[in-house]
């Protein structure tokens, strides 16, 4: 959603990031990216969300996602708006 916050996650999502749905559900998104990053990325997330597209990212750009137990990884991530009733949300595969 808008303000970042982590609202589902599926199994694929939790093996890969190493928590449980309990431990990432209702955490803020940066949770997911590097502490030198996360400042950058609630910038990234608000301007998305101003213009919100369907978007592949990844290739160019040298993503890199953290893990539970601090372990970084490269990542293509993909993002698509959705209109919920809650309001404006994105859906994000990685």
């Amino acid at each position: 959603e808008e303000s970042g916050r982590i609202r589902l996650a599926n199994s694929v999502c939790l093996t890969l990031f190493g928590y449980t749905e309990q431990e990432l559900v209702g955490q803020q998104v940066e949770i997911l990216i590097p502490a030198s990053l996360r400042e950058t990325h609630i910038a990234l997330r608000q301007r998305y969300f101003r213009t919100p597209t369907r978007r592949a990212m990844g290739d160019a750009l040298n993503l890199v996602a953290v893990r539970r137990d601090g372990s970084e990884f490269p990542v293509k991530v993909g993002l698509s708006p959705v209109q919920t009733a809650d309001g404006l949300m994105a859906i994000c595969g990685v």
